[in-house]
């Protein structure tokens, strides 16, 4: 479980940055912590549920993997505010590929 201060995702005005939660709640760093030196991943599919506002503040996010094959790996995450509502939801599928593959990433 992680905890991030979501301030950064607030633009000017107030106007929350929905890519930047996407990002919070789909799960890739969960991923990336299991993955040896010379791998990376690649989100294949993303699908995030926005169920409530977000207001400035703090957020837990949770994820796990659901499954992991060779080179494929099921996530899903959420969101969390301090009152333990659950702001968002999301589901991903992730290919692990090795860094050579992914040279824009290195």
């Amino acid at each position: 479980m992680d905890e991030h201060d979501d301030r950064g995702l607030f633009g000017h005005g107030g106007q929350h940055q929905f890519r930047r939660s996407a990002g919070l709640v789909h799960g890739v760093p969960r991923l990336l912590a299991t993955l040896e030196p010379d791998q990376f991943q690649s989100t294949r599919q993303l699908n995030v549920i926005f169920l409530r506002a977000v207001r400035p503040g703090r957020v837990i996010g949770r994820s796990r993997i659901v499954r992991r094959d060779e080179n494929l790996a099921f996530l899903e995450a959420s969101l969390i505010d301090p009152g333990g509502s659950v702001i968002a939801t999301a589901t991903a599928t992730a290919q692990v590929i090795s860094l050579s593959s992914a040279p824009a990433a290195a």
